[in-house]
């Protein structure tokens, strides 16, 4: 499977969960760049990914809103490069909002999208600055997703162009 096949659409819509049909034999590391692995997180490491050199994404929480009926995800994007960067330069973000993030149960073959209501149930960008991180700065964002069953325990996140970071123990 290539990188562009395994991208996946955002689905407009609270998605309780889209079954991943033929994409369910995809595993990670299936879908990663030959000869790499996926990123994990494991033993209290921080899950992040190089988005460009001195640019990170990095998951800071996965939790589930018990009280709201979703799941929620918090991240960051760390800019320690010499330059101004944005989410929209990395195809995280369109404009006012968030896009094409995906949160993944693996074992039970589910992909989970962003919620919508009249926008994005996430960040969003008053100044059409398609979130932009400065240089030297570290900048939160969060994203609401539809509620995985109960007994799972961690997931995977998808953002475009990368692999996708997994074990991300879901609180």
């Amino acid at each position: 499977m290539t990188m562009a096949g395994a991208r996946w659409a955002l689905v407009v819509g609270i998605a309780l969960g889209t079954n991943l049909g033929e994409l369910a034999h995809a595993q990670p590391s299936s879908l990663t760049k030959p000869g790499s692995e996926p990123a994990t997180s494991r033993n209290n490491e921080v899950p992040e990914i190089e988005l460009a050199p001195g640019v990170r994404f990095q998951v800071v929480e996965l939790r589930r809103l018990q009280d709201k009926g979703v799941m929620q995800i918090k991240f960051a994007v760390i800019n320690q490069s010499g330059a101004d960067t944005s989410l929209k330069d990395h195809g995280l973000a369109f404009n006012q909002e968030l896009r094409d993030i995906a949160v993944v149960d693996f074992a039970g073959r589910k992909k989970y999208s962003m919620g919508h209501a009249a926008s994005c149930l996430c960040s969003t960008f008053k100044d059409r600055d398609g979130g932009m991180v400065r240089a030297g700065e570290r900048r939160e964002f969060w994203a609401w997703f539809g509620m995985p069953p109960a007994g799972v325990r961690q997931m995977a996140v998808q953002i475009p162009n990368q692999q996708p970071l997994t074990n991300i123990p879901l609180l």
